[in-house]
């Protein structure tokens, strides 16, 4: 299995960092030489795991994964990683086609899922589109409103209850299961919702989730997901 190496100088953006990841050392070692030159800064991982617990403190980047791994699969640390909210625009990697998972992977929302050996021109194109994914990803960031001074925090700003209600809508809930899990009504849910993003200065539930996420990086405390609980609870969908 013989990765294209022969590749045109696409070159990402200058303080771009490229993660690369997999268990297999060959694979590594072949997807770190396609890389080379293509972005200013490369980080190689031989372990899910250890990606996933240091995603939080990384700054975004693309990530190259390779989806058969033991520990868990691509797809499955994609997931994780989405839902911690890491901002990384992931290529995914097959040893073998697999029609099944390339659709999961890009309606999960890969930038592209290439199968070994890599061709020169996909490989392009796909380093093309992450590259474009993460500016538009970094862009949103620079959207949300700007860090308040002296430590203080926009959550802050909220009362009790709106800030229950932004917790679950960050978690995806609707405003029915919402409504549910804290016996108010939708009407009541709305207001709370509305009141609530006006005093976060957000006016998408994107920009809101990626506010409160970097409100929680700063304190060093990440929210737990209140709607599996509640959802695994009764069974709601």
């Amino acid at each position: 299995m013989e990765l294209e190496l022969e590749l045109e100088m696409v070159m990402v953006d200058a303080n771009c960092i490229a993660h690369v990841l997999s268990e297999d050392a060959g694979i590594r070692e072949r997807l770190q030489a396609a890389l080379g030159g293509l972005v200013e800064e490369m980080r190689v991982w031989d372990s899910p795991l250890g990606f996933l617990e240091s995603c939080d403190s990384l700054r975004p980047g693309i990530l190259i994964l390779d989806h058969f791994m033991l520990q868990m699969s691509g797809l499955e640390l994609y997931e994780k990683i989405r839902e911690r909210r890491c901002v990384f625009a992931t290529i995914l990697i097959l040893t073998e086609p697999r029609i099944d998972v390339a659709v999961n992977a890009v309606q999960m929302g890969t930038v592209d899922v290439l199968c070994l050996p890599l061709e020169r021109e996909c490989f392009q194109q796909a380093l093309k589109q992450a590259r474009n994914r993460l500016e538009e990803m970094q862009r949103e960031l620079l959207l949300l409103p700007p860090i308040l001074p002296e430590g203080r925090s926009y959550l802050s700003l909220l009362t009790r209850r709106e800030t229950q209600v932004v917790e679950l809508v960050c978690d995806g809930a609707t405003n029915r299961e919402i409504s549910a899990e804290l016996g108010i009504c939708k009407k009541t849910v709305e207001r709370h919702r509305s009141n609530a993003m006006k005093k976060m200065r957000v006016n998408s539930v994107a920009r809101l989730t990626r506010l409160v996420d970097r409100e929680r990086q700063q304190r060093h405390f990440r929210r737990p997901r209140v709607m599996e609980r509640f959802r695994s609870v009764s069974g709601y969908r």
